[in-house]
C-alpha cells in the first residue's frame, strides 16, 4: 500500500531536515519518529478553554475497528463510535475527519460542524503536492502538525473546474477553529500558520498570507513585492526568509515585511530560546534577534537549542556533542549521531549501536540497540534487529525501556508511538500487498488498553 512505502521512503532513504521547522534528524533516528508523530494521532488536550474559546477536554486517542475509525479515552473507553475513515488529532473540541475521498471537521461529540467536502484540510501541506484518495493514504500518515489545529488553524481545498493531480489545481480557505476566516486562492505548497500567517508556496515563490486579508510582503524599495525565494513560518516573532540568494529575518509584527536582520547568510533556521543557528563561510553559528554573533561560526552542522543545549558537529572531530549557549562544550563531541535531550537524557550513536547520556556526557544506558527514540513521560521507544524465524533475515521490531534501561514492552512491533498520558500506540503490519496494519495501545505495565485491530 501507499502509506507504507511512503513510511519505508522515510524510514530508510531519508536524511530529514526540517528546515521549516529547525528540526534535522539522522535517518537512524527517524526509524519511528514520523510514525510516533503520525500514526499515534494522540491529542494533546488540557481542561480548561483555549485562547479561541473552544472547551478542552482529556486526551483522545485515535482507532480502528472494521477498518472504520474512531476515538476512545486512555481508559480505552470508546467516546465516539468508529464511523469515519480517516481521523486526525483534536485541538480543542475539532479534529479533522474523512467520510470517502473528502474531509471535514467534527467535534468531541463526533457532531459534524463543517460539512466535508474539500480535497485536503491541512496544517502542514509539505506532501500533498499529489492528490491521493485510497483508502488509508490520507492526513493520518503524516506528521502531527499536518491535519490538526494545533496553531488554531489549517487550509482547506476544494476543486474549481476540472479536477487536476496537483496541489494548485485545489483553491483553499483559510480555517479556524471557527470556521472559515478567507479565500487563500490557487497555491503549490503551504508550509504552516503562526503570528497570525499561513506560509504558502506558489509556483517558486514564498508568501505569508494573513488570516484576516493582510498579506505580508516586501516593501517596494526592496524590489520584489510577490514573494520571498523561500521561508520558514515565523518563531519567536521572526521568520526567516531568503532574498536575492541570501537569508535574513523579518518581523511579524511590521504591516510590511522589513528585515531586522538584513539577508547575509547562506542559510539560517528559525529561532529558540533567543537564538538561530546561521551559516557563513560554510560553518554554522549562532545569532540573537538583533543579528549579532553569540557564538561564531565553527560547526559544521548546528541544530536548535533545547532545554538551554544545542546538539552541534565538530568541524575538527566530525563528531557530534552538545554546547551550551555560550558555545562551550557540556558534551564533547564524540558521537556518530545524537539526538537532544529530553527529561535530561539524550539518545547517542557510539560504536554502530544507540544508548542514552546524561547532561555530562556518562552513560546512563549503555549503547546496545539499533534505534532509540527520545524519552516520554519517563519511557523511550528502542528498536533491534530480530531474526526471522527459518530465514537468514533480520527485521526491526521495538519496545520500551524505562530510564534505568529495563524492558517494559518487549521488542514485538512494527512501530509504536510515544508515552502519552499513560499508553502508547503499538502496531503490526508485515508490508504484504494491500495489507492493513492493526492498531493497538499499551499502558507503561505492559496491558492492553486497546487490542490491536484494524
Amino acid at each position: 500500500m501507499w502509506y507504507v512505502w511512503f513510511l519505508l521512503y522515510h524510514l530508510l532513504f531519508t536524511l530529514v531536515k526540517y528546515d521549516k521547522r529547525m528540526v534535522i534528524m539522522k535517518k537512524s533516528i527517524l526509524y519511528i519518529f514520523v510514525f510516533m508523530l503520525a500514526v499515534a494521532s494522540i491529542s494533546v488536550l488540557s481542561l480548561g478553554c483555549s485562547k479561541d474559546g473552544i472547551e478542552k477536554r482529556d486526551p483522545m486517542y485515535i482507532v480502528y475497528k472494521n477498518n472504520k475509525c474512531g476515538y476512545i479515552n486512555n481508559k480505552g473507553e470508546i467516546l465516539i463510535n468508529p464511523q469515519f475513515d480517516v481521523c486526525n488529532n483534536f485541538y480543542g473540541n475539532r479534529a479533522v475527519i474523512s467520510i470517502g475521498s473528502v474531509m471535514g471537521i467534527i467535534d468531541n461529540d463526533g457532531k459534524i460542524v463543517i460539512t466535508p467536502k474539500y480535497w485536503v484540510m491541512s496544517g502542514y501541506h509539505k506532501y500533498y503536492t499529489k492528490f491521493d484518495y485510497s483508502r488509508y493514504t490520507r492526513m493520518m500518515y503524516y506528521p502531527a502538525e499536518f491535519s490538526d489545529f494545533r496553531n488554531s488553524h489549517l487550509l482547506a481545498g476544494e476543486p474549481k473546474g476540472v479536477r487536476g493531480k496537483l496541489a494548485q489545481d485545489a483553491y483553499f480557505y483559510g480555517i479556524s477553529l471557527n470556521g472559515i476566516t478567507r479565500e487563500i486562492g490557487y497555491i503549490s505548497d503551504y508550509f504552516g500558520y503562526s503570528n497570525g500567517y499561513y506560509l504558502v508556496r506558489r509556483r517558486s515563490l514564498y508568501y505569508f498570507m494573513g488570516v484576516h486579508g493582510k498579506d505580508y510582503k516586501l516593501k517596494k524599495e526592496y524590489d520584489i513585492t510577490t514573494g520571498f525565494e523561500d521561508a520558514i513560518k515565523f518563531s519567536e516573532g521572526l521568520a526567516a526568509v531568503r532574498f536575492e540568494g541570501k537569508w535574513g529575518f523579518v518581523d511579524a509584527s511590521k504591516g510590511d515585511a522589513v528585515f531586522i536582520i538584513n539577508p547575509q547568510f547562506e542559510k539560517a533556521y528559525s529561532f529558540s530560546d533567543g537564538l538561530a543557528a546561521v551559516k557563513v563561510g560554510g560553518k554554522w553559528g549562532y545569532v540573537d534577534n538583533s543579528g549579532q554573533f553569540i557564538i561564531n561560526p565553527q560547526f559544521d552542522e548546528a541544530f536548535a537549542f533545547n532545554e538551554g543545549v544545542a546538539r552541534v558537529k565538530s568541524a575538527s572531530e566530525k563528531k557530534y556533542g552538545f554546547i551550551n549557549r555560550r558555545g562551550k562544550y557540556i558534551v564533547s563531541p564524540l558521537y556518530d549521531e545524537a539526538s537532544w535531550f529530553v527529561e535530561g537524557l539524550a539518545a547517542v550513536k557510539k560504536g554502530g549501536k544507540w544508548g542514552y547520556i546524561d547532561n555530562s556526557g556518562a552513560w546512563v544506558i549503555q549503547p546496545e540497540y539499533d534505534v532509540a527514540l527520545n524519552f516520554s513521560e519517563g519511557f523511550a521507544a528502542v528498536g533491534k534487529y530480530i531474526p526471522v524465524a527459518d530465514t537468514k533475515k533480520e527485521t526491526l521490531k521495538y519496545g520500551f525501556i524505562d530510564k534505568t534501561g529495563n524492558q517494559i514492552i518487549n521488542f514485538e512491533y512494527n512501530a509504536v508511538g510515544d508515552f502519552f498520558n499513560g499508553i502508547a500506540l503499538v502496531s503490526l503490519f508485515s508490508n504484504k500487498k494491500n495489507e492493513i496494519p492493526m492498531f493497538g495501545y499499551k499502558d507503561s505495565k505492559n496491558k492492553w488498553i486497546w487490542e490491536l485491530s484494524r
